[in-house]
Parts: structure tokens; sequence; C-alpha cells
């Protein structure tokens, strides 16, 4: 059974489960297994993924060059 899980825009994951589910996501479209409809479900959460992750590590990003600063 494919475990297909939609990412619900406003619900954020933390950083280390959004990559593990990113992981996930290329697995189940590499495995070929997914219909069409399914990959574009799958390949829309896995932007939304990694524009929170990028998001994120600027974040962090941000908060060690100001702490370097100071």
């Amino acid at each position: 059974m494919l475990r297909l899980r939609i990412f619900v825009t406003g619900d954020k994951m933390d950083f280390e489960k959004s990559i593990d589910r990113l992981k996930e996501i290329i697995d189940l479209l590499e495995n070929g297994k997914t219909s069409l409809s399914e990959s574009l479900e799958l390949y829309k959460e896995a932007v939304e993924l990694s524009v929170n992750c990028k998001q994120e590590l600027e974040n962090a990003r941000t908060q060690v060059t100001s702490s370097e600063i100071k």
C-alpha cells in the first residue's frame, strides 16, 4: 500500500521530520509504483517541504551570523 501523506499548508513540521519526509517521498517516487496523480501530489509536498527547510536553514544562518557579530 502506498504511503501517501499530503502536506497541509499551515501545518509546519520541524526540520528533522521534514528531511525524513523528503527522503520518504524520494523513495516513493523512485520505486515507480505511484500513479501520475500521486506522483504530482508527492512532488508538490516535496517542494513545500524543501521551501520550509531552506527557510529554516536561512533562519539558523542568520542567528549564527548575528551571534558572531556580537
